[in-house]
């Protein structure tokens, strides 16, 4: 196949030394009883006739008769509370249910960001009533009367914002004055190295932020490597450093969808994320995708090397100029052709697909594939046949 493209076939078994797979290493107390009071005995007052009528003994004595009943009374009823009030700290009030219940929804939605869009022809009046019934600002009026002074009615941009509750006049005006945050979208199949170039010459950020931004996220994470870790795909920042902690969370996100995949269990997520590279870069289409990792899985069960040579083109840097035949027969760690097993790192940002592929392959005997001139994918079992496949599509 010409070299000039970025789709490689896999070469026949004498391309290299069968050594090894060179695995990429995995990151991989109860309430107290109450006890009832003792009965309470009240004295006889007075003393009883043969009728049964009562004689009071003095009217000191009546007088402690009356002090003495309200005094069990108070005692009886004091129980009482003091027991109610011990029940009622066993069981929470329904009132205090409710507002326990409501309070880490409240929550929840004081932390929900809220998103204002706005349109050519909105008037800031239109805005001022939506960030006031949202919390973002204490009052309409006193929005607009910010924006008057300060001459910034006229300047408000159209675009897609995110605001929180109690902005304040002051910042959400200074938000809807500054352009929007220019959508990037990352191709997949491009370097980090790529995407640094792309944003130093469209967004005007300084040539080899995103790169170093990526060095530091390898660094503070722990990551093996950097190439293969973050996911193409589009994101709404072209800050160099909050866009690789996008596209890296974005991959962290991606992988959790395809956790329970039996090559991370047999190989560890950093080796599918290389697998997941190699694929994107031998292919765009997403229905090959699985027939590719499945070949790619074979090859590295039978301890072939893999022959893709894009992975030559990663270490040179260079993705348009066929490469000497001389550069092959080196054996450097992403010389494909020569070295069994995987290279030492991604070459590429995969895309989701690509990852999804690299988790779960399409079962094929196939050990060789390659593309027709048309972009068509013929895979074959043997390298004669292979061969054969190579005389019929490209050889004409």
């Amino acid at each position: 196949m010409d070299d000039s493209q970025l789709s490689f076939d896999f070469h026949g078994p004498d391309d290299g030394k069968n050594t090894y797979i060179d695995w990429a290493k995995t990151r991989e107390s109860g309430h107290p009883s109450s006890k009832p009071n003792a009965p309470i005995k009240l004295r006889p007052i007075g003393k009883r006739k043969a009728g049964g009528s009562v004689l009071p003994a003095s009217w000191s004595s009546a007088l402690a008769m009356i002090l003495g009943v309200v005094l069990v009374y108070l005692c009886m009823f004091g129980y009482l509370g003091l027991y109610r009030g011990w029940q009622g700290g066993k069981t929470v009030p329904a009132s205090a249910q409710e507002s326990s219940a409501e309070a880490p929804e409240a929550q929840r939605q004081d932390k929900k960001p809220i998103t204002l869009d706005v349109k050519a022809g909105m008037m800031a009046s239109e805005i001022a009533r939506f960030a006031e019934a949202k919390g973002v600002v204490e009052s309409a009026d006193g929005f607009l009367a910010y924006l008057k002074e300060t001459g910034l009615a006229s300047r408000l941009r159209t675009g897609s914002y995110q605001l929180s509750k109690d902005m304040g006049s002051e910042a959400l005006a200074r938000l809807l004055t500054q352009a929007p945050a220019t959508k990037v979208v990352v191709q997949p199949g491009w370097t980090i190295k790529s995407v640094d170039q792309y944003l130093a010459h469209r967004s005007g950020a300084d040539e080899g932020a995103f790169e170093k931004a990526v060095d530091d996220l390898v660094a503070e994470n722990g990551l093996s490597f950097g190439e293969g870790w973050l996911l193409a795909g589009a994101y709404d920042t072209n800050d160099p450093k909050a866009l690789a902690e996008a596209m890296y969370q974005g991959m962290l996100d991606a992988i959790g969808e395809n956790l329970d995949s039996p090559v991370i269990a047999r190989y560890g997520v950093d080796s599918v994320l290389v697998i997941a590279s190699l694929i994107q870069s031998e292919t765009q289409d997403a229905g090959q995708m699985p027939v590719i990792s499945g070949i790619i899985q074979n090859r590295l069960k039978a301890g072939m090397p893999l022959g893709i040579d894009a992975t030559t083109r990663y270490e040179l840097d260079d993705w348009e100029n066929p490469i000497p035949q001389s550069v092959y027969e080196k054996d450097t760690p992403y010389n494909t052709r020569r070295k069994p097993g995987l290279p030492p790192s991604g070459i590429s940002c995969p895309s989701r697909e690509a990852l999804h592929a690299a988790c779960w392959p399409k079962e094929t005997d196939a050990l060789y594939y390659l593309h027709d001139p048309q972009g068509g994918l013929h895979t074959s079992l043997t390298y004669e046949e292979h061969l054969r496949a190579i005389k019929r599509y490209l050889d004409t």
